[in-house]
């Protein structure tokens, strides 16, 4: 049975919710850590304001707000990359603007990583640690791990969305569509809402690894396994490859990847 237009886009405002339910997935899965005593982020493409933190003492991050340039997430609003400080309050380089509310928390080492939609930045996610030597390079891996898997959550659903279009605009085509009295224009309006053409856009090493053991018969979580990378990782590249090959099915992305290789 073929996916209305109207029916997918029921689905993406279902599974977007908004960005924060991402960054509330990440907090979680971080916060099963036993190595990081606190977690703390927020979302927004300028201003990123603080709203939610696991471990903290206080309210005072919560009531953050991090703008570009300052402190360590402004700069990484700025540079668009993870960053990390072993020891936050002797590190040159960066204001301390919110050095009241992190060192309030006893904060010693601090990392953080954006997420990110393309090149646009759509939150930040931070890891504390309260002891010195204590932000070690696994905890700044895992960090590393739950952004990259937020920020390709959030492209996927991006992409679908831009695809689609707007409610408004797909059923102004549906309109249109029933209107017109010529069967073609009809049938080629139909076919624009319901089957949206694949970006033509090549696909990343990382993509092609993931088809390529899909295509030998592996589950998503033995892609992970032999990827290093989460059962749900790997489920977001399915999706993110369905929509760049335009398929509908994990097979059918299999089958599109097999035809570009010939």
């Amino acid at each position: 049975m073929l996916v209305t237009a109207a029916r997918l886009w029921e689905d993406i405002v279902e599974l977007r919710q908004n960005d924060s339910a991402l960054l509330a997935r990440a907090v979680r899965n971080l916060a099963l850590r036993h190595d990081i005593p606190l977690i703390f982020g927020g979302v927004g493409t300028t201003d990123v304001p603080v709203t939610v933190s696991v471990g903290a003492h206080t309210s005072a991050l919560t009531s953050l707000v991090i703008r570009p340039h300052q402190g360590l997430g402004g700069q990484a609003l700025v540079q668009k990359r993870l960053l990390a400080l072993p020891r936050y309050d002797r590190a040159p380089g960066i204001t301390h603007d919110y050095d009241e509310s992190v060192l309030g928390e006893g904060i010693v080492g601090l990392a953080v990583v954006p997420l990110m939609s393309g090149s646009r930045v759509r939150g930040l996610l931070y890891a504390g640690t309260r002891d010195d030597k204590a932000l070690t390079p696994e905890i700044v891996s895992a960090l590393a791990a739950e952004g990259q898997a937020a920020s390709l959550e959030i492209s996927v659903r991006d992409e679908v969305e831009r695809r689609i279009g707007t409610p408004d605009l797909t059923g102004r085509l549906r309109e249109i569509a029933r209107a017109t009295s010529d069967p073609q224009t009809r049938q080629a309006l139909l076919q624009l809402v319901d089957h949206p053409r694949p970006v033509a856009a090549p696909l990343t090493p990382r993509q092609r690894e993931v088809l390529e053991l899909a295509e030998i018969g592996l589950r998503n979580a033995e892609i992970g396994a032999r990827l290093g990378l989460s059962e749900q990782t790997i489920k977001t590249y399915m999706r993110a490859l369905m929509v760049r090959l335009g398929a509908r099915s994990r097979a059918e992305a299999v089958h599109r990847y097999r035809a570009l290789r010939s």
